[in-house]
């Protein structure tokens, strides 16, 4: 792996990606420069961003690059700059739309590329799953990961799948339908990617529920196992099971698990 480290004066968000573009810790075969025109952060096919921030000026921070595979190059910065608040970062998202972002509750920056096709069919059919249910309910309304919701704690979270009662989505305040909206959903679901660390899941998972999410849906292709997360702090792990059947906000709702644990595509051999 390679380190690189570089001292820069005081910086916004927007132009410290700015530098990291012009300096090529982006290029190199690694993904494209950044722009200054645009301010736009592209994509890296099976990579994603880390970006831990400073405490105060002069300490040292991290970029880290994460490729699918494993492999991390890391380049360590000495800079300070100034904290993305919510406005910040839904500008930063709607540039980098073809990215998922998300913001923890730390204040660093997670930025990540599309997922492969196993994984988006995956989440594709968990969310279609939840719309049909949702449309056919009415008492609540399905979303999939577009949607970004501030957390209590200063995350901004967007799960694969999620679901909100009408009655609160119907009390917010009309400007804050164009943006994220400062909202815990009733119940998620995330769905591990054959790179995803199960620990971090986890981590993401139990923060949902310290956040108010009244029920959490860990679901592990790879080892046919639904991490359930409830209200009350308890965790409960299904082995295999042949479908999930929702509880509290979700009373109702079944997710069948035969697509999800053998999907109807692949198993053909690879091209030369």
């Amino acid at each position: 792996m390679t380190m690189a480290v570089a001292t820069v004066p005081a910086m916004s968000w927007r132009a410290l990606f700015f530098f990291f573009g012009g300096c090529g810790f982006l290029g190199s075969g690694i993904g494209a420069p950044l722009t200054p025109e645009n301010g736009a952060v592209q994509a890296i096919p099976g990579a994603c961003f880390r970006v831990r921030r400073t405490l105060s000026y002069g300490e040292m921070s991290t970029l880290m690059l994460q490729s699918r595979d494993g492999d991390t190059i890391q380049c360590d910065v000495d800079f300070a700059f100034d904290p993305m608040d919510n406005d910040a970062l839904f500008d930063f998202c709607r540039r980098n739309g073809e990215l998922n972002i998300e913001r923890t509750a730390q204040g660093e920056i997670i930025v990540m590329s599309p997922t492969g096709l196993e994984g988006g069919l995956h989440d594709g059919e968990v969310y279609y799953q939840l719309r049909v249910w949702a449309d056919r309910d009415g008492r609540g309304i399905a979303s999939c990961a577009t949607l970004g919701f501030l957390l209590p704690d200063g995350a901004m979270r967007s799960p694969d799948a999620s679901w909100i009662r009408r009655e609160r989505l119907e009390a917010l305040a009309r400007e804050l339908l164009k943006k994220f909206p400062p909202l815990v959903p009733d119940f998620v679901i995330e769905v591990r990617s054959a790179s995803d660390s199960l620990r971090k899941l986890k981590e993401k998972m139990t923060e949902y529920q310290k956040n108010g999410v009244q029920l959490g849906w860990l679901i592990d292709p790879g080892e046919q196992r639904v991490h359930v997360f409830s209200a009350d702090g308890g965790v409960e792990i299904l082995d295999a099971p042949e479908e999930v059947a929702g509880s509290g906000p979700v009373e109702g709702f079944v997710l069948e698990m035969r697509r999800i644990w053998n999907p109807p595509f692949g198993g053909g051999e690879a091209e030369a």
